[in-house]
Formats: C-alpha cells, structure tokens, sequence
C-alpha cells in the first residue's frame, strides 16, 4: 500500500524506468532496398568569400524565385522550384 501514497513525479519516474520504449526498437530501415538507390552529387559553394549581392545572384541563377516584398504572392510557375511538383500537387494548392 506504501506504493500508493509516492508523490506523482517518483511514480512516473518509475513508470518510466519499467516500461519498455517500443519506438526506440522497433524502426529496422530494409537496407537492401536502400542499396540500388543512385547517390545524388552535393555541389559545394564557398558562401563565405561571396557578397550578400553575389549569394542572391546565384540562388536566382539556381532556379531559386525571389518574392520582390515579404506580403507579395509567389507566382504559380515558382511554388515549386527549382523541385519538381508533386503529382497530387492539387492538394497542396494553398501553398
């Protein structure tokens, strides 16, 4: 009966020593299947000699689309560049 009366914040301690994390153990990535994927090539740009002028340059140069005020709308060709749309783009048509 002496369990009982614990204060809340040891009990759930407690709890939480005895208890098993499923989440932490469960997760197995299938890695055979990750194996045929073609690694993608990561291209990487000093920014730290470049200008602030010179970043904003190659970021439109990327396909990257600057609004020309914070409130302004994005033009629909832009919402998704420079990724491509999803198929069930519709979905996500308040973007």
């Amino acid at each position: 009966m002496s369990i009982l009366v614990w204060p809340p914040p040891l009990l759930l301690l407690l709890e939480a020593l005895v208890a098993p994390a499923p989440a932490a153990t469960t997760y197995r990535p299938d890695w055979n299947r990750l194996r045929g994927l073609a690694r993608g090539r990561v291209e990487r740009i000093p920014l730290s000699e470049m200008t602030r002028d010179e970043i904003n340059m190659l970021v439109q140069e990327l396909g990257f689309y600057r609004k020309s005020a914070p409130d302004a709308q994005v033009p629909p060709k832009h919402l998704w560049a420079p990724a491509k749309p999803p198929e069930d783009a519709s979905e996500h048509a308040d973007l």
